[in-house]
């Protein structure tokens, strides 16, 4: 899991002497290009917030803009506008109009206008350029997220969920850019070449602090004992909790020097591997519940990943405010814009997104709102691990003739293994990928490979005078024997004590443990022929051909690791490698790439999503009569059976960011007060049949995913009849949404023949997922 912190500000060294200059400059842009427009929405600069306090300098300038405006309104016969409503109208959505990347950076657009949208609820964005007779080839629409060019289709049409990933959620305005020259990469070509962002990255394994400029990325880190750890980019996720459940030592500084001996001394009760506390509660991860630490009593995974989050905030504040110039004003004028992206495994669904978003709140990150929301987005380990080979190296098969390749994501907590092959739309300056397979997440870090040395050791010492040392000799194998680990045929060496420690029996001399390099293989072997086979799965299921493997993440650094994999693939044909950076630091690089360029357009569902249901009894139909208890007489007169479920997304499907599935259904209730509190809820599938048709059949590998809730009381509902008999139905469609890396449903339904959705509460159930 890691936090992106985007922070916006500006290095040029001659900004303030350009102002003036900008200020005729945006003059000249409102006169030439919206003039037509100005009674609806011109607005002056300083009605914007800026990201500063303004120098007198600024203020003159604005003032002096603010004058001009009213004189060029006055002489024209214009009156001043108002200021504009909050929201707009129901219906429409707001569009703002900024004249340069500059000014979209400072929040300064030029004007603005709220656009009806289709009947369909699309975008026809050739109404927004032709309102302000706009150049269609100097006219781009920017992803909010990653403030870069968003791809408009031929048609000019942006879909509902097209639209509702660039407004955020519609929580947010469109935004377009007019400018004099064409916009591919603002940032770079464009006006603003000085100009920085500045991003800072947290996580409950790594904190880095981000600059990004026009070409690299540097990475700064400190953090408080950080000289206790390998490398200074990464923290333990470790947390002491005293007896009262206020953490005392966090990271790092849970490994100073006696910290140990306080924490026996006043009971504290220790955190650790909590990450793999969120992880979804289903049939596949119930054997790891035993084999990690349980949470200390009374905290709950969200408060403990909460207060992980805290600390990392407070790291990157105390970072900030030291090492930048100006650093506490800089810090107190961006604390409430930063946006933030979550990484986590593959196999992390709905409900531990859900998880880590209230965990976020409660640290403070964010508020508990609609906007607080929006400022945050997660990406998988697998796609962020993508994004870092690509910006280091991705093999040139891969890179140029669209071989597949998959991403071995080795952490310490899971094995994350996914695979991707680029388009034949990305070109050698638009680099796109897909997913071509249904993404993998195992429990087989590298924290399992010292579980396996422990459960040895407790055998292996179980009458020794050292059965007490134990775990100070595994905290010794995991910081130096495991990761040295690289043959099988020499001795193996646990330094733990001193000279004085010493028995023969159980080959212990001078306070070292000697084990056979075959028993240390064997730690490690569960983990290989994962990974192995995991790979070979992904190469059967892929949409087209693999070739090459890419290894990163913390536990790839292992030679032997890396070597067993290699020889076992070698049969294969499959091209075994390891980018030359530091691989230990994949996802969290490639968790800025992600957020700055959006490799990935197209993922692969990894299980079968659909809804439990009643369908039409048929009695020339054998399953249906084998279930003849679960018929019923429906409200309309049909017979009708339940418990069938109907697949709206089937496992191992293609799915575009901007494609959306659904399916029809209805529901008849007696009373039209019962629509008040709907709920409608969307199950997974997740076993081998291969179109599951009968909740009866295989049932342990159906999982509920969300419940929907939404009222519809207010709805125009049509009274129906059946005899005497009087009910209520309401036909709707259940619509999945795979934009970026979240799962979103949502219900839609006809009002007065229009479609409308749901503004609903989604709710997670995690005890069943």
């Amino acid at each position: 899991m890691f936090v992106t912190l985007k922070l916006c500000y500006y290095k040029s060294l001659s900004f303030r002497d350009r102002r003036v200059n900008d200020v005729y400059k945006a003059t000249s842009v409102v006169k030439a290009a919206f003039i037509e427009r100005l009674s609806a929405g011109l607005k002056t600069w300083s009605e914007s917030p800026s990201v500063f306090d303004q120098s007198p300098l600024d203020a003159i300038a604005d003032q002096r803009l603010f004058e001009i405006e009213r004189n060029f309104l006055k002489v024209n016969g214009y009156q001043y506008p108002p200021i504009r409503p909050a929201n707009p109208p129901a219906g429409y959505v707001r569009v703002e109009f900024y004249s340069d990347m500059d000014q979209l950076y400072r929040g300064k657009w030029a004007c603005w206008e709220d656009i009806k949208l289709l009947k369909t609820g699309e975008l026809d964005t050739s109404h927004a350029r032709e309102a302000f007779h706009l150049d269609p080839h100097h006219f781009a629409l920017m992803d909010p997220v990653r403030w870069k060019n968003y791809p408009l289709s031929d048609s000019g049409l942006m879909s509902p969920v097209t639209l509702y990933n660039v407004t955020c959620g519609h929580n947010i305005p469109l935004r377009f850019i007019v400018d004099e020259y064409p916009i591919d990469m603002p940032w770079i070509d464009g006006d603003i070449e000085q100009s920085k962002i500045k991003t800072l990255l947290t996580g409950p394994t790594r904190t880095q602090s981000w600059t990004v400029d026009t070409n690299n990325l540097k990475c700064n880190h400190r953090f408080p004992a950080h000289e206790l750890i390998s490398g200074a980019s990464k923290i333990p996720t470790v947390i002491y909790y005293d007896r009262t459940g206020k953490a005392r030592a966090v990271g790092a500084e849970a490994s100073r020097e006696g910290i140990f001996e306080t924490a026996e001394d006043q009971g504290w009760a220790k955190a650790e591997w909590f990450k793999l506390h969120l992880r979804p509660k289903s049939q596949a991860t119930q054997q790891i519940t035993s084999e990690i630490p349980p949470l200390p009593i009374g905290k709950t995974v969200v408060a403990v990943v909460s207060d992980f989050f805290r600390y990392m905030l407070q790291c990157a504040e105390t970072y900030i405010k030291d090492t930048h110039a100006n650093g506490p004003d800089f810090w107190r004028s961006m604390e409430g814009e930063i946006d933030y992206v979550l990484s986590h495994p593959n196999g992390w669904e709905g409900a531990q997104q859900d998880q880590m978003r209230k965990a976020a709140i409660m640290a403070g990150l964010i508020p508990d709102n609609p906007s607080g929301h929006a400022r945050i987005s997660f990406v998988t380990e697998g796609e962020a691990s993508l994004h870092f080979s690509i910006q280091n190296g991705l093999p040139t098969g891969a890179m140029t003739r669209g071989d597949g390749v998959v991403m071995v994501d080795a952490g310490g907590g899971t094995v994350d293994i996914s695979a991707y092959g680029r388009t034949q739309a990305g070109s050698e300056r638009d680099t796109v990928f897909e997913e071509i397979a249904p993404p993998q997440c195992h429990f087989h870090g590298s924290i399992f490979v010292t579980i396996h040395a422990g459960v040895f050791l407790r055998s292996f010492l179980r009458e020794s005078s050292f059965q007490e040392d134990i775990e100070h000799i595994l905290a010794c194998f995991d910081k130096t024997t495991k990761p040295r680990f690289r043959t099988n045929d020499e001795p193996q060496y646990i330094k733990f004590g001193s000279t004085r420690d010493n028995d023969a029996t159980y080959n212990i001399r001078f306070g070292q443990l000697k084990l056979d390099g075959s028993d240390v293989a064997n730690f490690f072997e569960p983990s290989v022929r994962c990974i192995v086979n995991g790979v070979l799965e992904q190469r059967r299921q892929a949409h087209r051909p693999i070739s090459h493997v890419v290894l990163v993440g913390g536990f790839a650094a292992s030679d032997w690791l890396f070597n067993k994999v290699q020889e076992a693939l070698r049969p294969y044909s499959l091209h075994v490698v390891r980018p030359e950076n530091h691989v230990n630091k994949a996802v969290s690089d490639g968790a800025i790439s992600f957020y700055l360029d959006h490799f990935v357009n197209t993922r692969v569902s990894k299980m079968t999503y659909g809804n439990f249901c009643h369908i039409p009894f048929l009695e020339n139909d054998p399953e249906h009569r084998t279930r003849f208890q679960n018929a019923f007489m429906s409200f309309g007169g049909q017979r009708r059976i339940k418990d069938s479920f109907d697949v709206i997304l089937a496992k191992n499907s293609q799915v575009s960011e901007t494609k959306e599935f659904r399916r029809p259904y209805f529901r008849e209730l007696e009373r039209k007060s019962d629509f008040k509190k709907a709920m409608f809820e969307v199950w997974a599938y997740r076993g081998l049949i291969p179109q599951p048709r009968w909740r009866d059949l295989d049932t342990q590998n159906y999982t509920q995913i969300c419940t929907i809730e939404i009222d519809l009381s207010k709805l125009a509902l049509q009274q129906k009849r059946n005899g005497p008999r009087v009910f209520y139905r309401l036909d709707y469609e259940i619509v999945l949404l795979f934009g970026l890396t979240e799962f979103k449903a949502q219900i839609a339904y006809k009002d007065n023949g229009a479609e409308k959705r749901s503004e609903a509460k989604i709710i997670y159930d995690d005890t069943t997922t």
